[in-house]
């Protein structure tokens, strides 16, 4: 229970607005430790406390288990050149697009969402309350209906509350099962997933060459981060071209 209390309690940590924030104070001219302090956010706090201690910041960033593997080599390197403004503002983008992405798609499966649990609620409604009193009526008319009558034997042998829990559970596990990256992706997709995954991978792949890392490393970078690119990796490394690699690992036309 105070596991649950702690994590109510936790500050949410908007990661978009964090790199498009200290982007533009950082193209103002002030200092990265100057701008968390500013933050009453625990999470920056906790920042710039390892900044001051002498971490660098990819370093600390690695230590707090909110950023990715290639945001963090993302701002390494910027580390490593001076441009920790753009680095910041080029991920606040990336974060922006994946974000509107994200909304489009739940926008579009609101719709069918609601429809759906309007149809069970009616559905368990029409069932132990309307099904009742209109098959007494048609039986004292001396009226049989073959579905009316196996939807009444249905309902007199399953409980309301044993089928509701039993649709409950279904539903649950649907919601578990569309959670999954791929399954959802087919679902809002279909046949076309795949292209969406790949035009995914080359928008990361080009955001993590525009931020200076190589391109074996930002394959191996976007590799560790769950995209499915060793054909290609292997083929850079066999001595091929890229565009011979990007056909070995059976990528579109």
């Amino acid at each position: 229970m105070e596991n649950w209390r702690q994590i109510l309690k936790k500050p949410y940590f908007n990661k978009e607005l964090f790199f498009y924030e200290k982007s533009h104070y950082l193209r103002n001219g002030i200092s990265l430790t100057e701008i968390l302090k500013l933050s009453e956010n625990p999470q920056e706090a906790a920042l710039s406390d390892q900044l001051l201690v002498g971490w660098s910041l990819s370093d600390a960033m690695a230590t707090m288990n909110l950023f990715k593997i290639r945001e963090i080599h993302l701002i390494r390197l910027a580390e490593e050149t001076g441009d920790l403004a753009g680095a910041f503002e080029r991920i606040s983008q990336s974060l922006k697009e994946e974000r509107l992405f994200r909304e489009k798609i739940i926008g579009i499966l609101i719709y069918p969402a609601l429809l759906l649990a309007a149809t069970v609620v009616f559905f368990i409604g029409a069932l132990y309350y309307i099904l009742p009193p209109l098959k007494e009526m048609l039986s004292t008319l001396e009226v049989d209906n073959m579905l009316l009558s196996s939807l009444y034997k249905f309902q007199l042998s399953i409980p309301m509350p044993v089928l509701s829990t039993a649709l409950f559970i279904l539903i649950y596990a649907s919601v578990k099962v569309l959670q999954r990256k791929k399954v959802f992706r087919y679902l809002v997709f279909g046949k076309k997933w795949v292209e969406h995954e790949e035009m995914t991978f080359i928008n990361e792949l080009y955001l993590l060459l525009k931020g200076g890392v190589d391109l074996m490393e930002a394959l191996h970078l976007l590799e560790e981060g769950g995209s499915s690119c060793v054909k290609l990796r292997e083929g850079i490394q066999e001595g091929k071209s890229l565009t011979e690699s990007l056909q070995q690992g059976e990528y579109s036309n």
